[in-house]
């Protein structure tokens, strides 16, 4: 995949993998599909391509996007309850998503194609939490920017926590908690324009989830796999008696 590129070795994929890769490229390099690439370099590329290509992607649609690499996770007994979070990952900026860039490369793809991405992405999580009665939804972008160092691309993480009205305390709890990390920046609270979506205060869905908290710089070590211990951590501190 493209997380095997070689600027991620030694994060995403070691050794193993690369013996791996050099082995399959044995086996299909032959073939007259792979004519077309000289190395197995050429096929990550153009998976990169396709991965990180920001207008074809949100032309799927966020819902798409969200369950596209998606895992569940139960924590037991949080403030004395059973807790579901879903963790979906996804290969656009949530920046774009959320309409909350300050690039404006990335506010153009919003104005020429895509409008109202934010209120999208708070209705795919909410059908999730529906669907599979989810507390809280945590979204985490992988990307490309381009690199003004001459490089071909910098790949950078962000963030995004949304969940039922009622667990608000624990969802600014968690993201406090995310945010000691080294490198991870301050959540900024966003809200859905009520206004594009032509419906009042009385909204059943703004009253029942809470506003958007998002982080726009998280280090690149923090994947799914690195960072869901981290919130079982923060979950575990508020199973303890201590806690409220």
């Amino acid at each position: 995949t493209a997380a095997c590129a070689a600027k991620l070795f030694g994060t995403r994929w070691s050794s193993p993998d690369k013996e791996m890769m050099t082995a399959l490229w044995r086996r299909v390099s032959s073939t007259w599909q792979m004519h077309a690439f000289g190395s197995p370099e050429d096929i990550l590329k153009g998976f990169g391509r396709i991965k990180f290509d920001i207008p074809r992607q949100l032309s799927l649609g966020i819902s798409a996007l969200m369950r596209a690499d998606y895992k569940c996770f139960l924590y037991w007994n949080v403030c004395g309850q059973e807790l579901k979070v879903g963790f979906g990952a996804l290969t656009v900026p949530l920046s774009v998503v959320l309409q909350a860039s300050e690039s404006s490369r990335e506010a153009a793809v919003n104005a020429e194609t895509f409008a109202n991405l934010r209120d999208e992405f708070r209705g795919a999580a909410e059908s999730l939490i529906k669907e599979q009665s989810l507390g809280i939804v945590v979204a985490l972008s992988s990307y490309h920017r381009p690199a003004s160092n001459g490089d071909e691309y910098v790949l950078e993480r962000q963030m995004a926590l949304i969940g039922k009205k009622e667990l608000q305390p624990i969802i600014e709890g968690a993201v406090c908690f995310v945010s000691r990390q080294p490198g991870v920046s301050e959540a900024q609270v966003l809200r859905v324009d009520q206004k594009a979506r032509g419906v009042d205060s009385s909204d059943a869905t703004l009253q029942s989830l809470t506003d958007i908290f998002f982080v726009s710089q998280m280090p690149v070590r923090l994947s799914r796999k690195v960072l869901e211990p981290i919130f079982r951590e923060y979950f575990a501190c508020l199973s303890r008696p201590h806690a409220t």
